[in-house]
């Protein structure tokens, strides 16, 4: 697949994306502000497998579980990802939904 200008300045920024996410979830983490952490680092990946699907030209949808979908389809089931890494990303991905309060 040739690189166009515009997909090398969508790759650099997912990638800047993700190296930040990931980042500010570690300082965050060692705050102790675990919740979070788990958001950053779930967005952290969310945006490293967005920039993977791209690289590879596969059909993902705009919706967070369309991309998680496409990755697990296209790398996960292949076995180019273990399981593991596929439960872990779906996992965050519920987490990140959960929230962090309850009003009574």
């Amino acid at each position: 697949m040739e690189l166009t200008d515009n997909m090398r300045t969508e790759i650099l920024s997912l990638w800047s994306k993700a190296v930040k996410s990931q980042n500010v979830a570690a300082v965050i983490y060692n705050l102790g502000y675990y919740d979070d952490a788990a958001n950053r680092a779930y967005y952290g990946m969310f945006q490293a497998i967005t920039l993977l699907n791209v690289l590879h030209g596969h059909e993902q949808g705009s919706g967070h579980k369309e991309v998680l979908t496409a990755f697990n389809r296209d790398f996960v089931l292949n076995g180019d990802f273990p399981k593991t890494f596929g439960k872990m990303l779906n996992d965050l991905y519920d987490l990140r939904k959960r929230p962090t309060t309850t009003i009574s």
